[in-house]
């Protein structure tokens, strides 16, 4: 009896003991929290590329951005052409309180409720307040009769004109549109094209609304999509595709726009909602980067 006993113990131990069949987590030291296009004069063209950012550290020589392009036509791939560095390296005086996202807008352009933040001449960050002035093109971020519950917020992103068929035929809504993806709610501000004339649009109803009234019940999770922006390198610049990422489950899905002829005039759009994909499939991240 006592040797079954040992043996038992024995047995028990070596199992409460044994390693653990679950992986180490890996700890990343960057976590990319934005991602904002921007023009750069590169060998005597201009180019768009985009810049992923990680502003989620209170010191802000720590906060750094790499910058990425695409590399093929029908593919999301994306490459670095530019290595991590600290924002420093964009303007002094960066606001350390912002560690999350700047608002929507270019790089060195970022614009949100209270004011759009920009680089001076000598190469520092100043904030310049919006103006209260109703004729100023940004006094509606304060305004509830425009952007209603959202008013004094900042936007996650600008993109527009995304181009989706209003279910009649030929007929498609250009959606300018700013997203505040936290709250799943977006200000659309849609012009109506007829018979799907581009040339001639016909002004419609801007207002506040869910995200999803705007694509017809396609299931998304908004509230966990950290930005987006538009891009057409996979198709000219007739047809653009629209991406929006999710560090937070790290994933990604795209819009992509589609005409049912190559010549002459699109009558007919048609647009592809994607699924969701890795984040890892787009992009190679830099050494120490990756999912918080």
């Amino acid at each position: 009896m006592k040797r079954l006993f040992h043996l038992l113990a024995i047995v028990c131990f070596a199992f409460a003991c044994s390693p653990s069949d679950e992986p180490t987590p890996v700890v990343f030291a960057n976590s990319p929290t934005c991602a904002y296009p921007k023009v750069d004069f590169v060998d005597g063209k201009w180019l768009t590329r985009y810049y992923f950012f990680d502003l989620n550290h209170k010191d802000t020589k720590d906060k750094k951005f790499f910058v990425a392009e695409f590399m093929y036509k029908n593919y999301d791939t994306m490459r670095i052409v530019s290595p991590p560095q600290s924002i420093d390296i964009l303007g002094s005086n960066f606001p350390s309180e912002i560690m999350d996202y700047p608002g929507y807008g270019l790089v060195n352009q970022w614009t949100n409720a209270s004011y759009v933040l920009n680089v001076d001449g000598s190469g520092s960050f100043y904030k310049n307040p919006i103006p209260t002035n109703p004729a100023s093109n940004l006094y509606f971020l304060n305004q509830t009769q425009y952007v209603g519950s959202m008013a004094g917020k900042w936007p996650n992103a600008f993109m527009g004109p995304i181009r989706i068929p209003d279910g009649t035929g030929s007929h498609f809504k250009y959606n300018n549109t700013f997203f505040y993806f936290k709250h799943n709610l977006c200000y659309n501000n849609r012009l109506f094209c007829p018979a799907g004339d581009e040339s001639n649009p016909v002004a419609d109803q801007a207002s506040l609304k869910s995200i999803d009234e705007i694509i017809h019940g396609v299931p998304y999770e908004w509230e966990t999509v950290a930005t987006g922006f538009s891009s057409t390198h996979s198709s000219g610049n007739s047809f653009p595709q629209h991406y929006f990422l999710d560090f937070k489950k790290w994933r990604y899905f795209v819009w992509t726009e589609y005409c049912d002829n190559d010549t002459g005039s699109c009558f007919n759009r048609t647009i592809e909602f994607g699924d969701y994909k890795d984040l890892d499939k787009m992009l190679k991240w830099p050494e120490g980067w990756g999912k918080l």
